[in-house]
C-alpha cells in the first residue's frame, strides 16, 4: 500500500480482513506520518504511528534521503513538524546541500506586492522554464496570475490549495495567506460537533495536522520558499518560525509596501489580537488587529511613536533607543501624568474628567520613573 499514512480505521479492517484469509499473506507499506492531512476524509494518522500494534510484527526500512528539496529547506521543515514530539522522529538527509537559507518572509498586508517581489526574486536567479507553485490553505486566497503569467514569461506559475499540492513538486513555492484566523494557515475553523462525532479523535498537540499540512507546503519547493504574511495578523505558525530563529530570512524584503516587523504586542483587552500602528487626524495610535471585533485603542510613544508595552504598572515604549516609560492607573489602567497643583507637583489619572460621574481620581505623590526604566531595559522579555 503506497501513502498509507491516508489510511481510515474502516480501510485497516478492510486490510486486515484481506490477511486473515490466508496465513501466507504480507503487507507492505509505503507511509509518511509527517504528511498526514486528510482527517477531514477519515485518515486516522495514529494507525501509521502505531503500525505494530494494529499488524503486529513488523520490519522497517527507513527512506531518509530526498532528491525532492534541499537540506535548507528540510531542515525548517523537519524541525517544525518535529515540535510535536508524537510524530515519529528521523532524519531526512537531502540530496541537495546548500549553504545559504532557502526560506524567506515576506512581510506585506498585499498578498499582490508579495508575489510580486517573491516572483521578481525568483525571476532574477532561476532558469528559463523554472516551476513555481502558488499555495494557499484556501482556494479563494487565489489571485488572477494573467498579469504576473505577462510580466514573467520565463516562469512557469500555477495556484493549488495545500491540500491539492500533495504529491506535486516545483522549482520554487510561494504561500500566501498566512495569517491568524478562521480562514488563515494555521485554520483556527471549528469543525461541526456533529462531523467531529463521525471522525478519528482530534490529537492532543495544538493544530497537530495544519503543521503537517504546512510542512507539506514547505517541501513541495526543490530551491525556495517564500512566506507571504500580513505582520499585523500574523498566523502562530510565522509567530514561531520569528520568535524560534527557525533559519529563514527575515528582512530581504523592505521598503514600500512592506513592513518593518511582526506585531508583537497582544491586546489586553480581547486576548485575540495584536496592537498594530495605526493613524487619524489626531495623530499615531495603535489599534487592535481584530478590528472592528475589538475596538481597544492605546496611544503611541509621545517620544518616538513606537508600541508600548505593559512591564507590571508600567507602560514602555518597545523601541530600545528610547526611554519613554508611562506609568498606569492601578484603578482604571488609565495613564498618570504629572500635574502641579496647590501644593505642588503631583501624579494624576488621564481619566479624570472634573464634575461627571465617570472619573477616576486616582493620584500620587511619586513615582520612580527611573526604576522602572532599569527594570524594563534588564527585563529579558523586553530586550530580546
Amino acid at each position: 500500500m503506497d501513502e498509507f499514512q491516508d489510511i481510515s480505521a474502516n480501510r485497516a479492517r478492510l486490510v486486515k480482513g484481506l490477511l486473515a484469509q490466508n496465513p501466507d499473506n504480507g503487507l507492505f507499506c509505503v507511509g509518511d506520518d509527517w504528511q498526514s492531512i486528510y482527517r477531514f476524509t477519515g485518515s486516522d494518522v495514529t494507525i501509521t504511528k502505531e503500525f505494530e500494534e494494529h499488524f503486529g510484527d513488523t520490519a522497517i526500512s527507513v527512506l531518509d534521503l530526498t532528491f525532492r528539496f534541499n537540506n535548507k529547506i528540510g531542515d525548517v521543515a523537519s524541525q517544525f513538524v518535529m515540535q510535536n514530539s508524537t510524530q515519529i522522529a528521523k532524519r531526512i538527509q537531502s540530496h541537495a546541500v546548500i549553504e545559504q537559507a532557502a526560506v524567506s518572509l515576506v512581510k506585506t498586508n498585499s498578498d499582490s506586492v508579495g508575489l510580486d517581489a517573491a516572483l521578481s526574486a525568483i525571476d532574477a536567479k532561476a532558469d528559463d522554464e523554472a516551476s513555481v507553485l502558488i499555495l494557499a490553505r484556501f482556494n479563494f486566497r487565489k489571485l488572477d496570475l494573467a498579469q504576473f503569467k505577462r510580466q514573467y514569461p520565463k516562469l512557469k506559475l500555477q495556484f493549488m490549495s495545500v491540500h491539492a499540492s500533495k504529491g506535486k513538486e516545483a522549482d520554487y513555492v510561494v504561500v500566501l495567506g498566512l495569517e491568524k484566523g478562521k480562514h488563515g494557515f494555521p485554520s483556527e475553523k471549528a469543525t461541526h460537533p456533529v462531523l467531529e462525532l463521525l471522525l478519528p479523535p482530534a490529537e492532543a498537540f495544538a493544530h497537530a495536522e495544519e503543521r503537517r499540512l504546512f510542512y507539506v507546503a514547505l517541501t513541495r519547493a526543490r530551491h525556495h520558499v517564500y512566506l507571504i504574511c500580513d505582520a499585523n495578523k500574523a498566523s502562530g505558525f510565522v509567530r514561531e518560525l520569528v520568535a524560534q530563529r527557525y533559519e529563514i530570512r527575515v528582512d530581504e524584503f523592505t521598503g514600500e509596501g512592506f513592513q518593518d516587523k511582526i506585531a508583537d504586542i497582544p491586546c489586553n483587552e480581547c486576548g485575540a489580537g495584536y496592537m498594530v500602528p495605526r493613524d487619524s487626524q489626531h495623530g499615531s495610535f495603535f489599534g487592535c488587529s481584530q478590528y472592528p471585533l475589538c475596538t481597544n485603542t492605546v496611544t503611541a510613544c509621545q517620544w518616538c511613536g513606537g508600541g508600548l508595552r505593559e512591564k507590571g504598572r508600567f507602560r514602555v515604549c518597545e523601541n530600545k533607543r528610547c526611554d519613554y516609560v508611562e506609568p498606569i492607573c492601578p484603578l482604571c489602567g488609565g495613564k498618570l501624568s504629572l500635574r502641579r497643583g496647590p501644593y505642588g507637583q503631583f501624579w494624576g489619572c488621564s481619566h479624570y474628567r472634573k464634575g461627571t460621574e465617570f472619573s477616576c481620581n486616582h493620584t500620587e505623590k511619586f513615582i520612580d520613573l527611573k526604576a522602572a526604566k532599569y527594570s524594563s531595559l534588564t527585563d529579558e522579555d523586553y530586550i530580546t
